[in-house]
């Protein structure tokens, strides 16, 4: 699944940087990888990792995206833009005692969670933002969250999670958001 979710952000890159000829003054599209982990504490337990790979874009004036997401204003400028924004990522929780085999022991279930989101920002005026986002995820086995873990703990030499067995079953989850900014600065 995360290997497919890479390969979708790569291929979206890609496609974008065709436009690149027409060299601007200003960078229009980022790339950025975070990656997360509990073990500078020398510890597993809750929160354990996480990795985000992020590709964002601000969109060409005459693109589809551009025309469908603006922002319906009377005072729009030369200066509105509209953002791209597409993320892939995978996290993992534990119990607090991931040595525990008996899931009645177990503070909480074992989860992975692997994930895509797409959002698009406007902004209709200097101090207001508009964000719309859609993700699209799985729980369970079919998050290859418990193969991950059990290799970080193989490299690292930490002990091996006993409880995956117990984790959350497969489940596909949407979220879909809006979040309205304004800022006065």
């Amino acid at each position: 699944m995360v290997r497919h979710l890479l390969i979708i952000i790569l291929s979206l890159a890609a496609t974008a940087s065709g436009s690149a000829q027409d060299r601007k003054p200003y960078y229009t599209r980022e790339v950025s990888v975070g990656l997360d982990n509990d073990i500078i504490f020398f510890e597993d337990y809750y929160y354990t990792a996480g990795m985000d790979i992020t590709y964002r874009q601000i969109l060409n004036p005459g693109s589809f995206l551009f025309k469908h997401g603006k922002p319906h204003s009377k005072s729009q400028t030369d200066s509105i833009k509209v953002i791209f924004t597409v993320r892939a990522g995978a996290k993992i929780y534990t119990p607090f005692d991931i040595l525990k085999t008996d899931p009645k022991d177990m503070d909480r279930a074992y989860a992975g969670w692997s994930y895509i989101d797409m959002e698009l920002t406007n902004f209709p005026n200097t101090s207001a933002s508009n964000t719309y986002q859609i993700e699209v995820g799985l729980t369970g086995p079919s998050s290859g969250m418990e193969k991950v873990q059990k290799w970080m703990h193989h490299i690292t030499g930490f002990d091996q999670p006993a409880g995956w067995k117990y984790q959350l079953p497969d489940e596909l989850a949407v979220n879909v958001r809006y979040h309205a900014g304004n800022s006065n600065l």
